[in-house]
This record gives structure tokens, sequence and C-alpha cells, in this order.
């Protein structure tokens, strides 16, 4: 959902234009890294007057950017005709324009491989335990769309919002797996419920929220369903997600946890190595050690934690005070260069800004990184620290865990290396 708190956020992020690439940035690798990326779009992207009948969740041509990541996207669901026909046929024109595959009830086929993959989205606004005589031709249709390829994915918005599985989800799952469905991705119901094997097909119940600006801690809550097609079976797991201020990142500490039992799928395995910071423009006299990128404020923006070597240079304040010695002015190596952890915000086209820089540090930092040490759900930094003595290249002999701060850190433990 492209619209309202999200919009509000990327205009808060931007500076000149929304910063629409923002919304996905932090999951963007492991939204590409696939042969298909697939999603629903609860948005109308529409300049059309609203023609709804309770919330409003049209979103402006323009968030079409945040889309990048996804080749394909259902718009069937109750929010599809907040801007009436012609607003539906505006979001198919946008996203056509920008190269994504709208999704409805017609197949879509794509060959991946050597082999034919299907696609459709279906709407079901019923309540009942039983399914109307309407749901007999979409089932002939899914039937019809099953025998063209190897294997059919329905996407369906169903279900009772904020709310478990209902009999209804399950008698419409069973009905979609008789008729040939492969693979059933739910959403509507706006929290997180199970995935299970049924007969031959596999059913995603609800994927939660991904995108979203609701306020209760389990509306948050989503996860990228990765689904490896073998050659007679499939493998799902999933990566769990959280959403923040507009913005999507992986889950991390008891939200993983909690996700990955809710849905009833093991973990989707990360790359071993960790997410990079952008390139930046910094100045020629810093001797960048070690970088690492996560949201480590807390502010639901990810930043680039520099362990940094400069020149040294005391206190500012040291200029207008009696003279004294320094409080830091041991606290560089043989070179004149002293060690710092220095917090940044990337910008475009390599300019940042600079979030903290802290003073000369008494313990030199050979290494730092982001981990969520106390399973929290917040990142802490871990420094490996060595001595000014020993030099940028020395052996580290003490780690430190520190947390942030509203402004600064705090240490939490340090302990030697044996």
């Amino acid at each position: 959902m492209l619209a309202r708190g999200v919009l509000q956020s990327a205009q808060a992020r931007g500076l000149k234009k929304l910063d629409w690439n923002g919304v996905f940035s932090s999951v963007s690798s492991q939204l590409e890294d696939a042969d298909l990326t697939l999603g629903n779009l609860e948005s109308p992207l529409t300049t059309q007057p609203f023609q709804g009948k309770s919330f409003d969740l049209r979103a402006t041509l323009e968030a079409v950017n945040a889309l990048k990541p996804f080749d394909a996207l259902s718009i069937v669901n109750n929010h599809a005709q907040d801007g009436g026909e012609r607003g539906l046929e505006q979001t198919r024109q946008t996203l056509k324009s920008a190269g994504k595959i709208p999704l409805e009830g017609q197949l879509w086929i794509k060959t991946l491989r050597g082999r034919t993959f299907g696609f459709m989205a279906l709407l079901d606004a019923g309540t009942a335990a039983t399914l109307e005589s309407s749901w007999n031709s979409k089932l002939e249709r899914v039937k019809k769309a099953a025998a063209q390829v190897d294997f059919l994915t329905v996407f369906m918005h169903w279900g009772a919002e904020y709310s478990p599985v209902t009999k209804r989800q399950k008698l419409l799952a069973v009905a979609l797996e008789r008729a040939g469905t492969k693979l059933i991705v739910g959403a509507g119901p706006h929290v997180l419920q199970p995935v299970e094997r049924l007969g031959r097909a596999w059913v995603a119940y609800s994927l939660g929220n991904f995108a979203f600006d609701a306020l209760m801690p389990s509306a948050r809550e989503g996860a990228i369903l990765r689904v490896v097609v073998n050659s007679d079976s499939l493998e799902l797991s999933a990566l769990p997600t959280r959403v923040r201020q507009g913005r999507v990142l992986p889950a991390s500490g008891r939200d993983t946890k909690r996700i990955l039992e809710r849905l009833r799928l093991p973990q989707t395995s990360l790359p071993s190595s960790p997410p990079r910071c952008p390139a930046l423009n910094l100045p020629k006299t810093w001797d960048v050690r070690s970088s690492a990128w996560g949201d480590l404020t807390g502010d639901g923006l990810p930043e680039c934690v520099l362990t940094v070597w400069r020149p040294w240079r005391g206190w500012k304040v040291e200029q207008w005070g009696p003279e004294r010695p320094s409080p830091v002015g041991k606290n560089k190596d043989a070179r004149g260069n002293s060690s710092h952890i220095i917090v940044v915000r990337p910008l475009k086209r390599g300019k940042y800004r600079e979030l903290w820089a802290g003073s000369p540090l008494a313990l030199p930092v050979l290494k730092a990184w982001l981990e969520d040490v106390d399973s929290d759900g917040k990142l802490e930094l871990v420094t490996l620290e060595g001595s000014y003595a020993a030099g940028r290249s020395g052996k580290p002999l003490t780690r430190a865990v520190w947390r942030w701060k509203p402004f600064g850190f705090e240490l939490l433990a340090r302990a030697l290396l044996h």
C-alpha cells in the first residue's frame, strides 16, 4: 500500500523528490534475487477521484517508482475500484508503462528454464461457509488455466481482516487445489496466517502487511515468501519483515522467531556477507577500516557506521578554556592518527550527512559490525579494540558492545579476548 503514511514517509525522506526507492531498498536484494518477484498492490495508481466505500488507498502515479523490484502485481482486491473503473484502467496502464504485469482474472504465462508458469488473481468478498454458484465459473476458469501450464499460482484476496484463517478460506483453498492450482498466495487479512501443504498444492493464507501504515504491532509484520520449484516438489521458506515509517525492513531477534512460527516455515537463507554501505565520497584523510550498514539509530532508516582512523584533533571547546592537557590528547598513534566511530546517512551521488562523529577513542577500534546481540529486535554496535601502541594493524585485545542512545553510544559490555 503506497498511499497515506507510506506516501508521507517518502515525502519526509526525500529532498527535492519523493524517496520511493527507500520503501523497499532494505530488502531489494532479496526481492531481486529471484527469477520472478510478485506481490499484491493494494493501492490503485490513479489521478481519478475517490469512488470507494470506506478507506481511500489511492496512490499517486509516481508511486510506481517504488515497485522496481517487482515483475508482476495483483490488482484484484477490495480497493481496486477506489478510483472507479477509470482509476483501475489507469493503474493497468501505469504498471505496463513501467514494465510491470498487472495480474487479474486472466491467465498470464511466463516461461522460465524450459517450464511454463501461470498466474491469476481472484477476489472473494463472501463470508458464508459455502461457496456461491458464481464460483463455479471461476473454478472452471482456474481448471482450464492449470491445463495450459506446468505450474499455476493463484493470488487470492480473501478472509476476514485482522482474524485467523476462516472456514471459507480453507474451503476455497481445497477447491482451488482440486482445480489444479499448485500455489495459493493470500492477502487481505492484514495479519500473518499459516502456510500449509494441501494435497498437491501449498497455500499461504496471508503474508500479512508488507508496505503499510498500520499502527497495530501485528499489522506491521509481513514476509517475503520464497518458493523454489524443483522437478516434482516445492521448497518454501520466508524472510520475515517489519514495516517502520513507511519502509520495509528485515525483521530481527524475537520478531523473526515469532513471524516464522506463525507462518510455520523455515527462514530463507541469507547471503553470508552482510549488506554493504553505498559508495560514499569520503575525505581522503579518512582511513576506513570497516563499515556496517543497518538501522542502528532505530529511526527506520539504515545508516553507515564507519570505523575510521584520521589525523588527531582535540575538542573545539579547548580553544576557549584554560590551558590544560587535552582529555583526549593521548588517544593517537605514532603517526598522529586517532580512531573514531562515525555514523553517516547516505544521500544521492555519493554525498552523505554526518549524524554523529565521536571524539578520539581511548581504545582504538580495529573492526566493527552491527548485530542484535540481545535478541530484542534492535541492532547494537560490536567492536574489536586494540591499542594505539600497536596501531591500526595490531591485534584485537577486547570486544565491546555498544547501544545507541538518543545521541551517542552507551557501553553495554566489554570483555578481554583470549
